[in-house]
């Protein structure tokens, strides 16, 4: 018996390397459904629309600024080490993890749904205040902001917080 012509040996490795991407593709969509916090299949855009743009309830730093300014609640989605580090001052903190549990306690005090609450987390590429926010929507808030920039912008604007401010390291090219 001869061995197989040239052209069926790539058909054969195309074939194999076609099963083991779809086993480990299945592999790791069941592992990501059984998980406790599981990462969604479709990830919305982490580019904020501006103010004004599609998302009325998006705000940036110059909004967020001025709804602090007039007393509104911030809640930091970040983790507890992160809001130790530093925080908005008067910033509360509802962390992604434990929203579910814990936003009783955590909003104990304001029991009028239309309260205004400003959700932030560590800036633009986190979701963590998307799933905070939407979780304060569907139990009843009605007017839940959400401040894309976060931290960081707030910190290096130079606005109140608690704990140390962010450092902001400009690297030369080649250092």
């Amino acid at each position: 018996m001869s061995p197989l012509p040239a052209d069926h040996k790539l058909l054969r490795l195309l074939y194999t390397a076609a099963i083991i991407v779809a086993v480990s593709a299945a592999f790791a969509f069941t592992v990501n459904a059984l998980r406790g916090s599981s990462l969604p299949l479709i990830r919305p855009s982490t580019v904020p629309p501006e103010e004004g743009g599609n998302d009325p309830w998006a705000v940036g730093l110059a909004k967020a600024r001025q709804l602090y300014d007039q007393g509104v609640l911030f809640i930091d989605s970040r983790t507890p080490e992160e809001y130790g580090e530093g925080h908005i001052l008067g910033a509360r903190l509802l962390y992604y993890d434990h929203a579910d549990a814990e936003w009783e306690t955590v909003l104990q005090g304001v029991d009028d749904m239309e309260t205004p609450l400003v959700v932030y987390c560590s800036g633009e590429g986190c979701n963590s205040s998307q799933l905070v926010a939407d979780l304060l929507r569907k139990v009843g808030y009605t007017r839940v902001y959400l401040f894309h920039a976060g931290w960081p912008a707030w910190s290096a604007a130079g606005y109140p917080i608690e704990g140390k401010r962010l450092e902001v390291k400009l690297y030369e090219f080649g250092q």
